[in-house]
This record gives C-alpha cells, sequence and structure tokens, in this order.
C-alpha cells in the first residue's frame, strides 16, 4: 500500500495484490472520507491491463495515486485511470 494522500477532504490509497489462481496480478485505488469511520470505497483500476506482477500493478497504481487531482462528493478519485 502507498502513503495516503489527502484530496479534497479523502485519503486516497493505492494498492496492487499478486496474481494468483484466480488471475493477474491486480491494481486499486481506495477513498475515505476524512474522519469518518465508514467504510472505505474500493476501486479496481486499469481493469484490461494484465499485470505480471503484484509489483508492476503497485508501480501502476503509485502512477495514477500521483495522477489524481481531485475527489468528487462521492469519493471517486479524477482522473479515474481505465
Amino acid at each position: 500500500m502507498t502513503s495516503p494522500r489527502l484530496i479534497s477532504g479523502y485519503t486516497v490509497y493505492a494498492y496492487s495484490t499478486p496474481p494468483n489462481e484466480d488471475g493477474p496480478a491486480c491494481a486499486y485505488m481506495e477513498t475515505r472520507k476524512e474522519g469518518s469511520e465508514d467504510e472505505p470505497l474500493t476501486f479496481r483500476i486499469f481493469k484490461t491491463r494484465r499485470f505480471r506482477s503484484g509489483i508492476e500493478a503497485m508501480s501502476a497504481a503509485r502512477n495514477a495515486l500521483a495522477a489524481v487531482q481531485h475527489v468528487d462528493e462521492d469519493g471517486v478519485p479524477d482522473p479515474m485511470p481505465e
């Protein structure tokens, strides 16, 4: 998991999961309203990419987090990677 960023009142994280028997490595972003006890919103990013490793997926997730400039009132990061 990356170090969190505070954007538009939301804490935003990026992380990856390694490949397993169910499929390839995946990249994710999570947002949580600052100070909220609610569960974070989780977004799988780069759904069409097939990462060869968890490291490759984590690199893509980190780059996507660095590109986020805003989080809307529903907790959706912008820009949201495809």
